[in-house]
């Protein structure tokens, strides 16, 4: 009799240091990697002057959270201002211009966990007084 409860003793310790060696009783959770969202400031855009822009970053995603910040920025350029900024449908008002001009706007999308991603998008302006201005005399003597 004393013999079984020794066996059955070291089976019972045996088998418990195999459940907590094979980690069957482990507390640990598995660490989840956050996916940055994808930013979408929109296709470029050609327009004349004294125009409104509007951006539309709406199609910007996260796939495993969701979005809680937009940010609109102007990176190259004339300096102009962009109103509603902070959203995902931001405007800006292009005024009268001399020549042909470039702006470049960024938008920066920020997820739930705090990973970021960006888009830019060119807007290029046309200056349309260039593109009725009648010839000069001078110009019309020399065809």
């Amino acid at each position: 009799m004393f013999t079984t409860s020794i066996r059955y003793l070291a089976l019972t310790c045996t088998t418990v240091f195999f459940l907590f060696s094979c980690g069957g009783s482990s507390t640990q959770t598995p660490t989840v990697q956050n996916t940055a969202p994808i930013a979408v400031a929109g296709q470029a855009i050609i327009i004349d002057e004294v125009s409104r822009v509007n951006f539309d970053g709406s199609t910007s995603s996260d796939v495993d959270g969701n979005i809680v910040r937009y940010q609109w920025e102007q990176v190259a350029g004339l300096s102009l201002t962009i109103f509603e900024s902070d959203s995902a449908f931001a405007f800006i008002d292009i005024p009268d211009i001399t020549e042909d001009a470039d702006f470049v706007f960024e938008l920066t999308v920020t997820d739930n966990v705090g990973a970021s991603a960006k888009s830019q998008l060119t807007v290029s302006v046309v200056d349309t007084c260039l593109l009725y201005t009648s010839p000069s005399p001078r110009d019309k003597r020399q065809s």
